[in-house]
């Protein structure tokens, strides 16, 4: 008999995803960043071939789970499972209502094996966002033994709010680091004629994207892996043409992206596989974004962030991952000093441990892991032996060749999917106290 779980997500990786499927079907991610811990949590539960999961595409919902979907949760999944990145925020706070009212009428097991605070200054504790924290984490503890929080702030925010660590969530870190067991592969060296690539954040200061890229640029190749759906659509879809907000108000970034863009220094990468054997063959890896980061570092190839709020400054602390602040270059030994001076005997030491705690996570939970009986070869988990051999061209060349109807139906999925996101934030759920 089969296992299913209901997965918080919408991307499934047994499954290709391609351009104009995806759009029109609403099923890319957000950031796709979230589609690479995602996967490493269903790989941790895909013990055989046989566990299946549903995914219940919960971004570009603007309503609560139904009455249908309560029942059949509750009638055909083992559990739900529910692993989140920074959603204790103002912007997510509205989900995570939802996801409170959909878990509190659940009978079976909820799993969120990570979750995070985003900004320097966690909510105080009568705060909206921490009211509505708090009533999350209560009624997944109803359900589960503890949760897992990605950093220390995280954890310092949950304590203020009356929870106790170990007892009630422990700090897990990212699971991205666990999608193939205890033991991470060896980093090769950093390789200055080889391709760098690197990532941004619109939010973070002028400042500290003009130092990624200047540093990206002293390699003998870099490109940009865009983690933003604003890039994305702006860039490879209208060629530049559309303006989203936030490139209005920040044209120095508007102008960085157009450049690469034309350059064609710029990707997007709609599948996990692909993404991750692109950073195997890359020479270093730097940018705001964690997730690439990560991935990077699981595909062998050493990587360090550059944080600019606690979101990934948590994570990059629990990791030993090796952090990077924005300064100017004086000359190349200078650059290269820097790169010299990164230390990833932080990274391998503390993996162990924290796989551990992960793994006991889902024990103390009660659900069955794939690295229960040990660890596979990378090949001969169950489900990556379901992933796809051959994926679509994810670069941004590839989107070019589309007809300009194609693109017109697109950009105008994509007008209709805003609209539905200014209705949701305009009637939130109500409060959950």
């Amino acid at each position: 008999m089969s296992i299913q779980y209901l997965f918080n997500g919408i991307t499934d990786p047994t499954r290709a995803n391609r351009l104009f499927g995806c759009l029109l079907s609403d099923r890319l991610e957000r950031n796709p960043g979230d589609m690479v811990y995602a996967y490493a949590v269903m790989n941790t539960l895909a013990v055989d071939e046989s566990v299946r999961f549903k995914t219940n595409g919960y971004y570009w919902r603007n309503e609560g789970f139904t009455e249908q979907e309560i029942a059949e949760c509750n009638e055909s999944s083992k559990a739900f499972v529910c692993p989140l990145a920074d959603m204790f925020s103002p912007d997510w706070i509205w989900y995570v209502r939802h996801l409170t009212d959909f878990v509190k009428r659940l009978k079976v097991p909820v799993l969120v094996p990570c979750v995070g605070v985003r900004g320097d200054h966690p909510p105080d504790e009568s705060d909206d966002v921490a009211r509505g924290v708090k009533a999350f984490v209560s009624a997944v503890l109803d359900r589960s033994a503890c949760i897992g929080v990605r950093g220390e702030s995280t954890a310092l925010l949950l304590e203020r709010l009356g929870f106790s660590r170990e007892r009630h969530f422990r700090v897990l870190g990212c699971p991205t680091l666990y999608t193939y067991g205890r033991e991470l592969p060896p980093l090769k060296p950093i390789e200055e004629d080889g391709r760098c690539v690197f990532s941004l954040n619109i939010r973070a200061p002028i400042e500290s994207a003009r130092f990624i890229s200047e540093m990206a640029a002293r390699f003998r190749s870099y490109c940009m892996v865009s983690q933003d759906f604003r890039e994305f659509y702006r860039f490879m879809l209208t060629n530049g043409k559309w303006s989203p907000r936030p490139f209005e108000e920040k044209p120095v970034y508007r102008d960085l992206l157009k450049r690469l863009a034309e350059e064609n220094r710029l990707r997007f990468f709609l599948n996990r596989k692909p993404w991750e054997t692109f950073l195997r063959d890359a020479g270093f890896s730097i940018g705001h974004r964690i997730h690439g980061a990560l991935l990077s570092i699981l595909a062998g190839t050493p990587a360090a962030v550059v944080p600019f709020e606690s979101r990934t400054r948590e994570l990059a602390e629990f990791h030993g991952l090796p952090m990077l602040r924005p300064r100017p270059f004086r000359g190349e030994s200078e650059w290269r000093d820097a790169l010299a001076g990164l230390d990833y005997s932080g990274i391998s030491r503390r993996q162990r441990e924290n796989f551990d705690a992960y793994l006991a996570f889902f024990r103390d939970n009660g659900i069955a892991t794939v690295f229960d009986k040990g660890t596979p070869e990378r090949t001969a988990f169950p489900l990556e032996r379901r992933i796809p051999q051959c994926f679509p061209d994810d670069s941004i060349p590839a989107w070019r060749h589309h007809s300009v109807a194609d693109r017109a139906k697109c950009v105008a999925t994509r007008y209709a999917v805003q609209a539905r996101n200014k209705l949701r934030r305009a009637e939130p759920a109500s409060k959950t106290d």
